[in-house]
């Protein structure tokens, strides 16, 4: 704040009183065009910055180790020039902002489903960088909670998610003769549009979500989701197959899970789980092996051959 009196500039400050005076802090005469100011250097002056306390000086040298670990590293000698510092419980606001974490999630589910279909887990992987031959660039992944079981289904947008969603649960409820109950999903609009609230309310499912930015919630299918993922990329890229090939390898690789062992399940496989039997696995064959298919109808000769390699393409 400023006033100008009689060619006398002054540069005003309120003192800190809670009152209307105020103080000079700048007066300069009016000299025509300009203000005319005398400055006083003043001197130099070191200013030095002290702990009083050794254990807060020495937190702040080291970066901000833990007050725990701190105290052994002059107490055993392990660096010199330090001296024994005590440890302290305090807390240091730069280390409550630098390194404040969630607690850890729970390994181990507090709640397991008991029959079929009475909790299903889903998830949406996508966008795919390299459509299919059928143009799908998303997969919907869903897990039931009690078997393990999973289902596949191949999208080209993500708005088919209702869709395919229905298809699986008709299929589902046929195969295992239970009705869906409730189902897990993370907090994504596909998900939470109004045509799937009106689907839920329906059939009378509930529909859980995840908090927001918090997929370990929906941990359940985000760790198959992870595993079906690996294995298609492991499938295309030992077998040396295309990208574009990846909605073969995912449905191989769900195909395979629900017919290997998972820690979830002690001494059977989804699939036994599921339907009651041991499952066969004498037809598997390698991802990308040659085939040969018999060929039938008319036209083949008595010396024709009998088979056509079906080797892909590639």
């Amino acid at each position: 704040m400023s006033r100008s009196t009689k060619g006398v500039m002054e540069v005003l400050e309120r003192e800190q009183t809670g009152s209307k005076s105020r103080s000079v802090l700048i007066r300069a005469e009016h000299m025509n065009p300009l203000y005319v100011m005398q400055v006083k250097i003043t001197l130099h002056v070191c200013l030095l910055s002290k702990m009083d306390d050794v254990a807060w000086l020495w937190h702040a040298r080291y970066g901000h180790v833990n007050f725990r670990a701190l105290p052994e590293l002059g107490t055993w000698e392990m660096v010199e020039g330090m001296p024994v510092v005590k440890a302290i419980e305090q807390v240091c606001d730069g280390c409550a902002l630098g390194k404040q974490h969630r607690m850890p999630f729970l390994r181990t589910l507090a709640y397991r489903a008991s029959n079929f279909l009475e909790l299903v887990h889903a998830d949406l992987c996508g966008h795919v960088t390299q459509p299919t031959a059928g143009g799908k660039l998303y997969f919907l992944l869903i897990v039931d909670d009690y078997s393990h079981y999973m289902w596949l289904e191949l999208m080209a947008m993500k708005g088919e998610a209702l869709r395919h969603f229905k298809r699986f649960k008709a299929a589902a409820e046929l195969e295992l003769g239970c009705k869906l109950k409730a189902f897990r999903s993370c907090r994504v609009g596909e998900f939470n549009s109004g045509t799937y609230v009106e689907f839920c309310q329906e059939y009378g499912i509930k529909h859980n979500t995840t908090t927001a930015y918090t997929p370990q919630q929906n941990g359940v299918v985000e760790r198959r989701n992870q595993m079906v993922v690996e294995m298609a990329r492991c499938l295309l890229k030992s077998m040396g197959v295309p990208a574009r090939f990846w909605g073969e390898a995912v449905k191989t690789a769900v195909y395979l899970l629900n017919h290997a062992r998972t820690k979830s399940l002690s001494d059977k496989t989804p699939f036994e789980t599921s339907f009651g039997r041991k499952p066969a696995v004498k037809h598997l064959r390698t991802f990308r092996c040659k085939t040969y298919v018999k060929r039938v109808g008319p036209g083949i000769s008595k010396l024709s051959n009998r088979l056509v390699p079906g080797l892909p393409r590639l």
